[in-house]
Protein backbone atom coordinates (compact mmCIF):
# COMPACT_ATOMS: atom_id res chain seq x y z
CA UNK A 1 0.00 0.00 0.00
CA UNK A 2 2.84 2.53 0.44
CA UNK A 3 4.76 1.78 -2.12
CA UNK A 4 2.62 0.07 -4.73
CA UNK A 5 5.55 -0.80 -7.62
CA UNK A 6 7.34 -2.86 -5.08
CA UNK A 7 7.45 -6.00 -7.13
CA UNK A 8 9.96 -7.67 -4.89
CA UNK A 9 7.09 -7.43 -2.49
CA UNK A 10 4.36 -9.54 -4.79
CA UNK A 11 7.44 -11.84 -6.06
CA UNK A 12 7.31 -12.72 -1.78
CA UNK A 13 3.85 -12.93 -2.25
CA UNK A 14 3.83 -15.35 -5.05
CA UNK A 15 6.51 -17.53 -2.90
CA UNK A 16 4.31 -17.82 -0.01
CA UNK A 17 1.40 -18.66 -2.10
CA UNK A 18 2.97 -21.47 -3.41
CA UNK A 19 4.18 -22.89 -0.26
CA UNK A 20 0.58 -22.72 0.63
CA UNK A 21 -0.30 -24.56 -2.80
CA UNK A 22 -2.66 -21.79 -3.53
CA UNK A 23 -1.49 -21.82 -7.61
CA UNK A 24 -3.90 -19.30 -8.95
CA UNK A 25 -3.02 -16.34 -6.39
CA UNK A 26 0.60 -17.39 -7.19
CA UNK A 27 0.74 -17.17 -10.42
CA UNK A 28 -1.68 -13.80 -9.86
CA UNK A 29 1.22 -12.19 -7.83
CA UNK A 30 4.33 -13.59 -9.66
CA UNK A 31 2.52 -11.47 -13.30
CA UNK A 32 1.80 -8.45 -11.13
CA UNK A 33 4.88 -8.38 -10.04
CA UNK A 34 6.19 -8.86 -13.82
CA UNK A 35 3.74 -6.07 -14.81
CA UNK A 36 4.83 -3.42 -12.78
CA UNK A 37 8.13 -4.19 -13.31
CA UNK A 38 9.44 -1.76 -10.49
CA UNK A 39 11.39 -2.36 -6.87
CA UNK A 40 12.98 -6.08 -7.45
CA UNK A 41 15.47 -5.29 -4.70
CA UNK A 42 18.00 -8.49 -4.79
CA UNK A 43 15.83 -9.71 -7.03
CA UNK A 44 14.58 -9.86 -10.77
CA UNK A 45 11.77 -10.18 -13.34
CA UNK A 46 13.88 -12.83 -13.91
CA UNK A 47 13.00 -14.56 -10.32
CA UNK A 48 8.85 -14.03 -10.88
CA UNK A 49 8.65 -15.88 -14.26
CA UNK A 50 10.54 -18.92 -12.72
CA UNK A 51 8.56 -18.71 -9.59
CA UNK A 52 5.17 -17.87 -12.32
CA UNK A 53 6.74 -21.86 -14.17
CA UNK A 54 6.42 -23.87 -11.20
CA UNK A 55 2.86 -22.37 -10.01
CA UNK A 56 1.86 -23.14 -13.56
CA UNK A 57 3.19 -26.62 -13.30
CA UNK A 58 1.75 -27.68 -10.24
CA UNK A 59 -1.89 -26.43 -10.79
CA UNK A 60 -1.59 -28.20 -14.33
CA UNK A 61 -0.95 -31.25 -11.90
CA UNK A 62 -3.55 -31.14 -9.83
CA UNK A 63 -6.32 -30.04 -12.59
CA UNK A 64 -4.63 -32.61 -14.90
CA UNK A 65 -5.36 -35.43 -11.91
CA UNK A 66 -8.81 -34.10 -11.46
CA UNK A 67 -9.72 -34.62 -14.66
CA UNK A 68 -8.27 -37.99 -15.00
CA UNK A 69 -10.27 -39.01 -11.86
CA UNK A 70 -13.49 -37.98 -13.65
CA UNK A 71 -12.65 -39.93 -16.39
CA UNK A 72 -11.83 -37.81 -18.89
CA UNK A 73 -8.29 -38.67 -20.19
CA UNK A 74 -8.13 -36.53 -23.22
CA UNK A 75 -9.48 -33.47 -21.40
CA UNK A 76 -6.54 -34.66 -18.78
CA UNK A 77 -3.71 -34.80 -21.21
CA UNK A 78 -4.65 -31.25 -22.85
CA UNK A 79 -4.34 -29.97 -19.60
CA UNK A 80 -1.11 -31.06 -18.96
CA UNK A 81 0.34 -30.24 -22.34
CA UNK A 82 -1.00 -27.06 -21.73
CA UNK A 83 0.98 -26.47 -18.79
CA UNK A 84 3.88 -28.11 -19.50
CA UNK A 85 3.64 -25.26 -22.83
CA UNK A 86 3.05 -22.19 -20.53
CA UNK A 87 6.07 -23.07 -18.03
CA UNK A 88 8.39 -23.15 -21.11
CA UNK A 89 7.06 -20.08 -22.07
CA UNK A 90 7.84 -18.72 -18.50
CA UNK A 91 11.40 -20.37 -18.74
CA UNK A 92 11.79 -18.72 -21.96
CA UNK A 93 11.01 -14.91 -20.88
CA UNK A 94 13.31 -15.49 -17.44
CA UNK A 95 16.13 -16.92 -19.57
CA UNK A 96 15.59 -13.62 -22.01
CA UNK A 97 16.84 -12.25 -18.45
CA UNK A 98 18.97 -14.17 -16.49
CA UNK A 99 20.50 -16.24 -20.07
CA UNK A 100 23.34 -17.82 -17.87
CA UNK A 101 21.11 -19.70 -15.25
CA UNK A 102 21.99 -23.20 -15.53
CA UNK A 103 18.58 -23.75 -13.35
CA UNK A 104 16.52 -22.40 -15.64
CA UNK A 105 18.08 -24.16 -18.56
CA UNK A 106 18.10 -27.52 -16.56
CA UNK A 107 13.86 -27.04 -15.70
CA UNK A 108 13.41 -26.33 -19.52
CA UNK A 109 15.43 -29.28 -20.11
CA UNK A 110 12.79 -31.59 -17.58
CA UNK A 111 9.84 -30.38 -19.16
CA UNK A 112 10.96 -30.82 -22.66
CA UNK A 113 11.36 -34.71 -21.61
CA UNK A 114 8.20 -34.55 -20.55
CA UNK A 115 6.50 -33.41 -23.50
CA UNK A 116 9.33 -35.84 -25.68
CA UNK A 117 10.72 -33.00 -27.57
CA UNK A 118 13.74 -34.76 -26.63
CA UNK A 119 16.75 -32.76 -29.41
CA UNK A 120 15.42 -29.65 -27.42
CA UNK A 121 16.13 -31.32 -24.01
CA UNK A 122 19.13 -32.32 -24.95
CA UNK A 123 20.26 -29.09 -26.38
CA UNK A 124 18.92 -27.48 -22.77
CA UNK A 125 20.72 -29.44 -20.46
CA UNK A 126 23.86 -29.55 -22.55
CA UNK A 127 23.99 -25.60 -22.49
CA UNK A 128 23.14 -25.95 -18.71
CA UNK A 129 26.34 -27.88 -18.25
CA UNK A 130 28.23 -25.57 -20.58
CA UNK A 131 27.07 -22.53 -18.80
CA UNK A 132 27.64 -23.72 -15.42
CA UNK A 133 26.59 -20.99 -12.88
CA UNK A 134 23.50 -20.17 -11.35
CA UNK A 135 22.92 -23.65 -10.19
CA UNK A 136 20.22 -22.59 -7.65
CA UNK A 137 18.26 -25.74 -6.36
CA UNK A 138 19.44 -28.06 -8.79
CA UNK A 139 22.90 -29.37 -9.44
CA UNK A 140 24.63 -30.52 -12.89
CA UNK A 141 24.00 -33.99 -11.83
CA UNK A 142 20.38 -33.26 -12.37
CA UNK A 143 21.42 -32.02 -15.90
CA UNK A 144 23.02 -35.31 -16.40
CA UNK A 145 20.32 -37.84 -15.33
CA UNK A 146 17.97 -35.56 -17.54
CA UNK A 147 20.67 -36.51 -20.57
CA UNK A 148 20.87 -40.27 -19.41
CA UNK A 149 17.44 -39.82 -19.43
CA UNK A 150 17.29 -38.55 -23.37
CA UNK A 151 19.91 -40.90 -24.24
CA UNK A 152 17.77 -44.00 -23.40
CA UNK A 153 14.95 -42.16 -25.61
CA UNK A 154 16.70 -41.61 -28.14
CA UNK A 155 19.42 -43.89 -29.24
CA UNK A 156 20.26 -46.74 -25.38
CA UNK A 157 22.47 -48.97 -27.67
CA UNK A 158 24.90 -46.11 -28.85
CA UNK A 159 27.76 -45.14 -26.34
CA UNK A 160 28.77 -41.91 -25.59
CA UNK A 161 31.96 -41.00 -27.87
CA UNK A 162 34.29 -39.31 -26.44
CA UNK A 163 36.44 -38.61 -29.48
CA UNK A 164 33.50 -37.41 -31.44
CA UNK A 165 33.16 -33.46 -32.18
CA UNK A 166 29.55 -33.04 -31.27
CA UNK A 167 29.77 -34.77 -27.56
CA UNK A 168 32.78 -32.62 -26.61
CA UNK A 169 35.60 -34.09 -24.06
CA UNK A 170 34.12 -32.27 -21.04
CA UNK A 171 30.95 -33.80 -21.32
CA UNK A 172 32.49 -37.12 -20.91
CA UNK A 173 34.08 -35.93 -18.24
CA UNK A 174 30.72 -34.72 -16.38
CA UNK A 175 28.94 -38.19 -16.91
CA UNK A 176 32.31 -39.49 -15.13
CA UNK A 177 32.03 -37.40 -12.51
CA UNK A 178 27.78 -38.52 -12.23
CA UNK A 179 29.67 -42.12 -12.19
CA UNK A 180 31.23 -40.96 -9.18
CA UNK A 181 28.84 -39.17 -7.25
CA UNK A 182 26.63 -42.57 -7.39
CA UNK A 183 29.96 -44.53 -6.08
CA UNK A 184 29.63 -42.34 -2.87
CA UNK A 185 26.31 -42.42 -2.64
CA UNK A 186 26.47 -46.56 -2.80
CA UNK A 187 29.26 -46.33 -0.16
CA UNK A 188 26.93 -44.79 2.62
CA UNK A 189 24.31 -47.21 1.28
CA UNK A 190 24.97 -50.09 -0.97
CA UNK A 191 20.92 -51.12 -0.68
CA UNK A 192 19.79 -48.16 -2.64
CA UNK A 193 18.96 -49.60 -5.67
CA UNK A 194 18.25 -46.56 -8.04
CA UNK A 195 21.36 -45.47 -7.26
CA UNK A 196 22.76 -48.75 -8.61
CA UNK A 197 20.64 -48.80 -11.70
CA UNK A 198 21.15 -45.32 -12.82
CA UNK A 199 25.27 -45.53 -12.23
CA UNK A 200 24.86 -48.52 -15.03
CA UNK A 201 22.94 -46.33 -17.19
CA UNK A 202 25.41 -43.82 -16.79
CA UNK A 203 27.91 -46.49 -17.59
CA UNK A 204 26.90 -47.70 -20.31
CA UNK A 205 26.43 -44.07 -21.73
CA UNK A 206 30.09 -44.08 -21.55
CA UNK A 207 30.81 -47.83 -23.44
CA UNK A 208 31.69 -48.88 -20.12
CA UNK A 209 29.40 -52.03 -20.42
Amino acid sequence: QREPKYSQVLLQKCEIFLELEQYEQAISSCEEAIKIDGIWGRSSPADAWTQRAIAVLELGRLETAKLQDLGQVDAAEARKIQSLEDAITSYDQARRIAPNSSLILTEKCGILIELERYQESRESCELAIAVNENWGVSTPAQALEYLLVIRQEIDPSNPLQVNNPKEPEELAEQFQNLVSFYEQILSENPNNAEAWTRQGIALQTLGKT
